[in-house]
């Protein structure tokens, strides 16, 4: 996949319910895949529980009240 963005941006990943659980928030299931930048998720601060997309194409904490552009997910159709 190529993306190029200068903004950070929200991805549906939080371990809001129980810390250093990072689960999918839509589908309510665990991350079976994770692209972390290094010593991360750190919790720095004792309030970052949603991960974003950094600019690197690494992911971060971050407090969730953050501001951020974020991505959607999409369903595929399929076209006859």
């Amino acid at each position: 996949m190529r993306f190029s963005t200068d903004h950070d941006l929200w991805i549906d990943l939080s371990d809001i319910e129980t810390e250093s659980v990072w689960m999918w928030m839509e589908q309510g299931e665990l991350t079976s895949f994770t692209n972390w930048m290094p010593t991360n998720p750190d919790n720095w601060g004792g309030d970052q529980n949603c991960a974003s997309f950094t600019v690197s194409g690494l992911w971060d904490d971050d407090a969730c009240m953050k501001p951020k552009h974020y991505i959607c997910e999409k369903s595929r159709r399929m076209t006859e």
